[in-house]
């Protein structure tokens, strides 16, 4: 069982993480801080992005 958790929750909590942590770089400056902010913040993006993608290609089968 707690293989299927940890499995199942890994991902998301990396990518929750490091949302948490690009906005506050964010908070903390400017400059460098906002492009570390940016980079940390772009795999939730991508994710979102990715799963808009492949779900509107398997709805179209």
């Amino acid at each position: 069982m707690k293989s299927l958790l940890s499995k199942t929750f890994f991902l998301p909590l990396v990518i929750g993480s490091l949302a948490a942590f690009g906005l506050t770089l964010a908070l903390l400056g400017n400059g460098v801080f906002d492009v570390l902010s940016w980079l940390t913040l772009l795999p939730g993006l991508l994710a979102i992005i990715l799963f808009r993608v492949s779900a509107s290609t398997t709805k179209r089968r």
